[in-house]
């Protein structure tokens, strides 16, 4: 897999609600009700990227918040799974 280009990943963070581009990944957080909604929410983005094989880093913090951010390290940057898998965890908040 292939990392995109500075501008593809512009170009495709359009089509996602608050994410941002930074550190060589793409990166969200998101805030809960409670804690329980983000483990909650952290055990379903855990079920789709397994599906996937792509594993984001997640960070949960401040007992309701947790940030995302995805890279495809064997392509050295951020690649179409990254997003295909900002797109599936958008649609668990949804």
């Amino acid at each position: 897999m292939t990392a995109l280009t500075n501008q593809q990943i512009l170009e495709h963070l359009k089509l996602l609600n608050n994410w941002i581009y930074v550190n060589n990944s793409i990166s969200k957080e998101f805030i809960f009700k409670d804690f329980i909604g983000a483990i909650s929410f952290v055990n379903s983005v855990a079920l789709e990227a397994e599906k996937m094989d792509h594993h984001p880093d997640i960070l949960i913090y401040g007992w309701n918040k947790v940030k995302i951010n995805l890279s495809t390290h064997s392509a050295g940057g951020v690649t179409e799974k990254d997003f295909q898998l900002a797109q599936k965890i958008e649609e668990r908040i949804k």
